[in-house]
């Protein structure tokens, strides 16, 4: 008699009981798996789903940026300038503490645009200037090419400064609707020329609109506003060159400033109140439309300020300046503001985040991704307040020349040091500095003057001179930089006159970073722009001892304007060969910047540990970057400098043909406190 059990093809029943529920296990984990995928695209961790990237709503966005701002030139900050819309935005928004920017402008505007760091593209030395042959390159996508994606209108008031030799490097060409005003550098604020060159364009056409630059710049924001589309989100860069040299305001600006105060400062401050009061003229627009609840407010210093030019960096020391190590250069006033949004506000985030990190934000806000990988990160998690910062790699500065990483509470400096001050009119600063009541040192930029510089006690002296025939822009003096071993070369200016003109050697050798001090060339002389400002050494340190690794990142600088440091330079005329001698000493400086600034000191020799893992980090970033792009040098006979399909010719300046030949040299001892400059003094013609 047979069972259930024994019947062909019957189971246990145990058995079939397991096999059904296989059967039904397998499709139910595919289907979960299934949908936790879809909910991932629709939803990921970072945002940017497909929900958000086409259904969800969108913020407005405003991007406001200043031209070379002090830490201490806001009031948020506790400094003495009136900014209330700005401290406004502050207090109901996010304090930006811990923002750090690059030390020049293009370099902090191009991190902005590509969310990635500058070495990886070449525009990590200098800036574009106004004869360059460069720009942002093209294989950047930027964010504004990446919001029009997902439907957005986009907008740029006011400095572009990535590049404008070649039409398809102009902001219309790189994703923004609609542009209006300089390409360049820092353009008058009336007549809208830099170095003599009309530089004010609407649209892609030069445009000499008349008016004081920042009402304009504001005016027209005002007006796309009014003017903008609400079923489209709008982006909206308004980047003012206030309170960017040559510092001029209204003489209305003037009329409630201390009759004592140095008039540079006050002309500075005046700069930034006039640009506070447009911001706040830019709201109320947004207000009127009702777009103001729904857009996030984005507001940087594009780099640190000059103390020379008016800024406050307190306090912090150093100032922008190309590679600049300190941090007055590369920490700027910053906050968030958005009021339909969870950003706690009143919060200060102290912790380092960088700009780059803006990009990464706003894109993620927009539901948009980047074509390229980025290097900054969402802010949204701690800018809500839900989750503190987290320590991260920030190379702040990389270049074969210097590298500059934070980690965590952590800051190295290695590479060449340097101690030139170029200002707007290209005199380079160097000689006797006080630096106490009782104590005196001597500081001459290695390379700043032509021919033979040496370093003695007390003074600065140089002598030299050239012959033979260049370019010259009207005002525009030479410049020197450091080059291979044994080369050497010059390039010289005229005067509108054509009776002066400086020319200095291209000279030195190219240095191992940590290697003893040598000699060569050094990063110094005059530019044409005034960007090559780089002060490194705050008025409290022995620039000696700093080489000896003695001195602090974060030493508090209190002088202001000419009486901070002494002034020395030698003038010759013509143009042709020179060379020049120096050495320049190699640094390594490590900081706890947890510590309080005024007891922060040099730690690279006793916590080898740290140097050790700062150092490799500086390597690797080193590694990753690319050779900078240089400058051209301009062919005398083009009057004006174009290029094939080239329709701007009014953006870049009429060289040539201009000559010129003679000779000459001068020495100047050092001077102390405010003391004028002495110069040399040569002769020559130019036909």
């Amino acid at each position: 008699m047979s069972t259930e059990t024994d019947r062909p093809g019957s189971e246990p029943a145990g058995e079939k009981k397991a096999g059904g529920f296989a059967r039904y296990l397998v499709p139910a984990t595919l289907a979960v798996a299934a949908l936790a995928a879809i909910l991932f695209l629709l939803f990921p961790p970072g945002g940017g789903g497909l929900i958000a990237r086409f259904f969800a709503p969108k913020p407005n966005m405003l991007l406001i940026i200043a031209d070379d701002m002090g830490w201490n030139d806001v009031g948020f900050h506790l400094g003495d300038v009136e900014t209330p819309n700005l401290d406004k935005l502050a207090k109901e928004g996010v304090d930006l503490e811990g923002l750090y920017v690059l030390p020049l402008c293009t370099q902090t505007r191009a991190a902005i645009m590509t969310g990635r760091y500058p070495f990886r593209y070449g525009l990590q030395h200098g800036v574009i200037r106004l004869e360059s042959d460069y720009g942002l390159p093209l294989t950047e996508h930027i964010m504004p090419e990446e919001l029009k994606e997902v439907g957005y209108g986009t907008y740029l008031i006011g400095k572009w400064h990535l590049g404008h030799h070649q039409p398809e490097y102009l902001p219309m060409a790189r994703g923004f609707d609609y542009h209006y005003g300089n390409y360049c550098a820092g353009v008058d604020y009336f007549t809208k020329a830099f170095m003599g060159v009309p530089d004010w364009h609407k649209g892609t056409e030069p445009d000499f609109e008349e008016g004081y630059v920042t009402t304009l710049l504001t005016e027209e924001a005002v007006r796309v506003v009014e003017e903008h589309d609400t079923k489209k989100p709008m982006f909206l860069e308004l980047a003012y060159t206030a309170p960017h040299t040559p510092v001029r305001v209204p003489p209305s600006a003037l009329q409630s400033s201390d009759p004592s105060e140095d008039p540079t400062r006050a002309q500075y401050k005046a700069a930034i109140t006039e640009m506070d009061k447009g911001i706040g003229q830019v709201i109320d627009a947004l207000a009127k439309k009702q777009m103001l609840d729904d857009t996030i407010i984005v507001f940087l210093s594009d780099n640190g300020g000059e103390e020379e030019n008016g800024a406050d960096n307190k306090p912090y020391r150093g100032g922008k300046g190309t590679e600049s190590a300190y941090e007055a250069g590369m920490r700027v006033p910053a906050l968030v503001w958005w009021k339909n949004s969870k950003i706690e506000q009143g919060l200060v985030i102290r912790a380092p985040v960088h700009a780059v990190d803006i990009t990464a934000t706003l894109l993620s806000l927009a539901g948009a991704k980047s074509a390229l990988p980025l290097d900054g990160q969402n802010l949204w998690k701690y800018l809500t307040g839900r989750k503190d910062v987290e320590a991260r790699e920030l190379p702040l500065v990389i270049s074969p020349k210097r590298q500059v990483v934070r980690y965590g509470d952590w800051k190295l400096i290695q590479g060449v040091a340097t101690a030139s001050i170029t200002t707007s009119t290209g005199q380079t600063k160097a000689g006797k500095m006080k630096v106490s009541k009782k104590r005196e040192t001597t500081a001459v930029t290695p390379g700043s003057e032509p021919g033979k510089g040496k370093s003695k006690t007390g003074k600065s002296k140089g002598s030299g001179g050239g012959s033979g025939s260049g370019e010259g822009k009207a005002g525009k003096m030479g410049k020197a930089k450091a080059g291979k071993m044994g080369k050497g070369k010059a390039k010289a200016g005229t005067t509108d006159s054509g009776t002066s003109s400086t020319g200095e050697g291209d000279a030195g050798s190219d240095i191992e970073l940590l290697e003893q001090p040598l000699d060569g060339g050094g990063d110094a002389g005059s530019d044409d722009d005034g960007y090559e400002s780089d002060a490194l050494y705050p008025d409290e340190i022995d620039r000696d001892e700093l080489a000896l690794n003695t001195s602090d990142d974060l030493a508090q600088n209190s002088s202001k304007g000419s009486k901070r440091k002494a002034h020395t330079s030698s003038t010759g005329t013509g143009s042709g060969s020179g060379s020049t001698s120096g050495s320049e000493k190699v640094v390594v400086e490590l900081y706890d910047l947890s510590i309080d600034p005024a007891e922060s000191v040099n730690l690279a020799t006793k916590r080898a540990d740290k140097l050790k893992e700062l150092q490799a980090i500086a390597s690797k970033y080193l590694n990753d970057s690319v050779a900078p792009f240089a400058d051209i040098t301009l062919s005398p006979e083009a009057t004006p400098v174009t290029k094939p399909g080239w329709k701007y010719p009014a953006i870049v300046g009429v060289f040539g043909p201009q000559t010129g030949s003679g000779s000459g040299s001068g020495s100047a001892p050092g001077a102390a406190g405010d003391a004028p400059p002495a110069a040399g003094s040569g002769s020559g013609a130019t036909p």
